[in-house]
């Protein structure tokens, strides 16, 4: 929102994508470089492996999927980086596709409320009430099939 502030819609779209896509970069190599062992230890053995071959059996759309759930990014970054089975270019892609909705949104509602236009905030409210639908049913049938 403070992007959206300074810098304008547009441009702070694009600031705040760029600044995301570095922090992706930079938490791949600490967690694939540096936290893999914590991770590991943190998590239980049996649920670390079981993760890693569901994505590995899902791929890309697995990696989206996981990023859709309603699990904050920084942790999803860091568990996706230590994740052996997980290569660096589906990690980036996953990563660039699956914020675009909540920067899409995020704006929509930001327009809305400084604009005091209600037909943005009325697009706005509905995609966050439906992304937060979709991912709590993403995640739902994934807890199923772990």
């Amino acid at each position: 929102m403070i992007y959206f502030n300074v810098y304008g819609v547009i441009w702070g779209l694009v600031y705040a994508w760029v600044s995301y896509i570095i922090s992706v970069l930079l938490l791949f190599i600490v967690a694939r470089y540096l936290f893999t062992n914590f991770i590991r230890r943190t998590i239980k053995s049996s649920r670390f492996e079981t993760v890693d071959r569901w994505l590995t059996k899902k791929g890309l759309i697995g990696l989206i999927i996981a990023r859709l759930l309603p699990i904050p990014a920084f942790i999803v970054n860091c568990v996706m980086g230590a994740m052996p089975s997980i290569r660096f270019v589906p990690y980036f892609a996953s990563a660039i596709v699956a914020i675009i909705p909540y920067y899409v949104t995020s704006s929509l509602l930001y327009l809305g409320v400084t604009s005091a236009n209600l037909k943005v905030l009325l697009i706005g409210i509905p995609i966050l009430i439906g992304a937060a639908l979709i991912g709590r049913y993403v995640k739902k049938l994934n807890q199923e099939k772990i």
